[in-house]
């Protein structure tokens, strides 16, 4: 029997890389059991929050000293194909390009190597 653990879900380093894995549950369907497409955004942002605390980053601390936050100033999301309840999915995520007052984060929702939506 695999262990269990205690600890939140989390992602690793991949190289450049940044991998998250994530579960389709029931609450993330549609009607048609899909997934509803702005759930895809809720998977990216958990991804995004965990790369930035693995890097190193306390978004949490930042905040409560009054140093800022790391807001989102635009997402565009193509969707490729559904994800369906059940799926193992793997959000991928890359920093593109770091700016004085932002970054860019490319983002992959992938499911078997298929990618489903990107950001």
């Amino acid at each position: 029997m695999a262990e269990v653990s205690d600890r939140p879900a989390e992602g690793r380093f991949d190289g450049r890389e940044h991998r998250f894995p994530v579960r389709v549950y029931f609450e993330d369907t549609d009607l048609s059991g899909a997934v509803y497409h702005a759930n895809y955004l809720r998977y990216m942002e958990r991804a995004r929050s965990d790369m930035l605390r693995l890097g190193g980053i306390d978004q949490r601390a930042t905040f409560e000293a009054g140093e800022g936050s790391y807001a989102i100033a635009s997402v565009a999301i193509r969707y490729a194909a559904p994800a369906k309840l059940d799926d193992a999915l793997l959000v991928v995520s890359r920093i593109r390009r770091v700016r004085s007052a932002g970054v860019t984060i490319h983002q992959r929702v992938m499911r078997d190597g298929l990618v489903l939506a990107e950001a």
